[in-house]
């Protein structure tokens, strides 16, 4: 067709649509001034709309429908707009019913993510389209694609939704649903005008804190209780569960089980932060020694004391115990234990070189340090080089004193081992108490004996002499003599309500005395026990136990236990006097000249015939 063809043509077409004036209804005639010329025209680029077809409007905003935001690249305008769009459905809008079941509004009533389209008749997840959620869950039957049908086409399974298999939460709990859900929430406060996200962030940074600190709360206190009872925390390594079997992690899941802090602990907190590994066992306790020795030094006044003794525990490792020794507010005397420290070398350097800094690195003021207290070793307390010398040149202030009850211990060991009847003693007494002890059956016998069997004389005379085992103080005019006897006799006593006889302590000299004590009075069950050994027995323990049972018949050996056991009396009160933490130099010093007048007594006449009517009644 020529080009004028063409612009007449589309002239005429265009007048079909031009309104009439009004003055006029007819067409108007065609004027005779030709007509601008027009640009060409391309016939394929004309549409025109049907006046019959209808125009499609959707029932509701597209901004509201999340079909309209599948497979597409969204902006950060499109996912806000998306966030905040209305989940509700219209007011009185009925869903398809598809095989019997439908989509209900109720369930997104419940779930801010659940978003339903109604033009497509499907549900749809809010979260997981604007922020992943690529995992697939079951009931995926119409959609080819891997991507969960709440991402990609749509979920319509709607016989499954609830009930038994119920995917819309298994979508909900999914891993991938989780995590979009958090970037959900932290896009939103991102973009929320007048929300700072760093207190967005802040504030759950911390009620995770205050979660934590509950569980940990928990555990410490776990740690701390099995400290107190001095039980070990771990133990063996179970191949079989792959876990440990010690007393802490007992304790710990026993206790989770009524502690809704500690079980939510265990459960959710990572595996790095559950604080129950040993490192962390020891870490706590550690923190535990430093909070309660920082308390015990804030009483302290201007002037202290310090103690020290070094020895091998049972790891074969040289440490040295630490305590102090002040006077508080309250004019109390008090003993506070400070700590172990390791010590890798004994020589007296090595010891100053680590129990000053010790000290100071506890918060100790040195200058307010008036008085040490060693044993009696040539490296602790020597004269010219030892270690109480080293701290006396450093501050001259601090006096040493040998600890008196080393000092009594051994003046009770050079007296005892310098007389042979006595030495004597212990040796054939450490022979017998362990002969008894030897044995599970030989325990349970002598048991049974003493618990039977009762030394009607002996307790005749405990009774004659007046002794009372609750008695808290003796007669004023009660003379040295007599008060050696009732000192003897309530020892006696105290070694009857022993279930055995203890065996000898092989260092500490003033303890062996509770052995003489049990033996004085159980001395009839011994020599019945004895007997039953020797009938029962052959060979070598019958031999032994026809020996013991000659020897404790002998008057040698009846004499000096009397003898020994009742000077040992004097000198076992005076032990437990300068053992105790509230003693002081006035109780020490009436002691010791109380037990030096009874020994001195019991040489007198009279307090011989009473030992002889003891011995006598064996």
């Amino acid at each position: 067709m020529e080009p004028n063809a063409k612009r007449q043509k589309l002239r005429q077409t265009t007048l079909l649509f031009k309104p009439a004036s009004a003055s006029s209804t007819s067409v108007e005639p065609e004027s005779s001034i030709p007509p601008e010329p027009l640009p060409p025209v391309n016939e394929s680029s004309l549409t025109f709309d049907s006046p019959n077809k209808e125009q499609h409007t959707s029932p509701v905003n597209d901004i509201n429908d999340p079909a309209n935001y599948i497979s597409k690249k969204l902006s950060d305008d499109d996912k806000l707009s998306f966030l905040k769009s209305k989940s509700d459905l219209p007011h009185n809008f009925e869903c398809p019913v598809t095989a019997g079941r439908k989509f209900k509004s109720s369930w997104m009533q419940q779930r801010p993510w659940l978003r339903y389209s109604i033009t497509k008749d499907r549900a749809f997840c809010a979260y997981c389209i604007c922020f992943g959620g690529k995992k697939n869950i079951p009931g995926n039957t119409s959609c080819s694609s891997n991507l969960s049908p709440f991402v990609s086409c749509g979920f319509s399974n709607w016989k499954k939704a609830t009930g038994k298999d119920n995917y819309i939460d298994q979508h909900m709990l999914s891993e991938a649903h989780q995590t979009a859900e958090e970037m959900a929430h932290c896009f939103l406060a991102t973009c929320q005008p007048g929300k700072d996200i760093v207190a967005k962030l802040s504030k759950l940074l911390s009620e995770q804190q205050i979660r934590t600190k509950k569980g940990l709360l928990s555990i410490i206190d776990v740690i701390i209780k099995l400290a107190m009872r001095g039980a070990p925390l771990r133990g063996n390594w179970v191949k079989k569960t792959g876990e440990e079997n010690g007393n802490f992690i007992f304790f710990v899941n026993w206790k989770s089980e009524f502690d809704k802090d500690l079980k939510d602990h265990l459960e959710h907190a990572p595996k790095n932060a559950k604080f129950t590994s040993p490192r962390i066992q020891n870490e706590i306790i550690s923190l535990c020694e430093s909070i309660i020795r920082e308390r015990v030094i804030a009483t302290v006044q201007t002037y202290w004391s310090v103690m020290a003794d070094e020895t091998t525990d049972v790891s074969a490792m040289e440490q040295m115990s630490i305590c102090i020794r002040f006077v508080n507010s309250n004019m109390e005397v008090c003993e506070e234990f400070l700590g172990f420290v390791k010590l890798t070398k004994m020589d007296a350097q090595s010891v100053f070189d680590v129990l000053i800094p010790t000290l100071k690195g506890w918060g100790l003021d040195l200058t307010g340090l008036v008085g040490q207290g060693y044993d009696g070793a040539a490296v602790m307390s020597g004269s010219n080089n030892g270690l109480q010398k080293k701290v006396f040149d450093a501050y001259p202030n601090a006096v040493y004193v040998h600890c008196r009850s080393h000092v009594l211990n051994l003046a009770l060991a050079g007296a005892c081992t310098g007389i042979d009847g006595v030495r004597d003693l212990f040796d054939n007494v450490a022979k017998i108490t362990s002969f008894l002890g030897d044995g599970a059956k030989r325990k349970e016998m002598f048991k049974q004996n003493a618990a039977t069997e009762a030394n009607d004389e002996l307790t005749a005379l405990l009774k004659e002499s007046g002794n009372d085992d609750n008695e808290e103080e003796e007669d004023e005019d009660e003379n040295d003599d007599d008060h050696g006897l009732h000192k003897s006799n309530k020892a006696i006593l105290r070694g009857a309500k022993k279930k055995t006889v203890p065996k000898l302590c092989p260092t500490r000299w003033s303890s062996r005395v509770e052995t003489l004590f049990a033996l004085m009075a159980k001395y009839s069950s011994v020599m019945e026990s004895l007997e039953q050994i020797a009938a029962q027995s052959k060979g070598e323990p019958r031999h032994n136990a026809q020996s013991y049972i000659r020897l404790m018949k002998t008057p040698q050996f009846i004499v000096a236990l009397v003898v020994v056991q009742f000077i040992l009396s004097f000198t076992a009160a005076v032990t437990k006097i300068l053992q105790a933490k509230e003693c002081n130099l006035g109780d020490a010093y009436e002691e010791v000249n109380g037990a030096k007048e009874c020994i001195r007594a019991s040489r007198a006449d009279d307090s011989r015939i009473k030992l002889w009517g003891k011995i006598q009644s064996i």
